[in-house]
């Protein structure tokens, strides 16, 4: 998946040199990353209200009658 990002543009890597132990691949984000993660976070939100207000509208709407006794 990493792979994919990075042949995507949104994130680039360079390998690290260790002197113990095996060398490691690095990655940080590109700034197209960090516009589809800001992108992606939006949606994420935008769907959560959405859920936010079914909840509070199921509640609202059915909830409350069956407290006082309606069927």
């Amino acid at each position: 998946m990493l792979r994919r990002m990075e042949k995507g543009g949104l994130l680039a890597s360079k390998w690290e040199k260790k002197e113990s132990g095996a060398d490691r691949r690095v990655y940080t984000l590109t700034k197209a990353g960090v516009k589809a993660l800001q992108e992606g976070l939006e949606m994420v939100k935008k769907r959560r209200q959405l859920m936010d207000n079914l909840v509070q509208f199921y509640d609202t709407h059915f909830t409350e009658k069956k407290k006082g006794g309606e069927k």
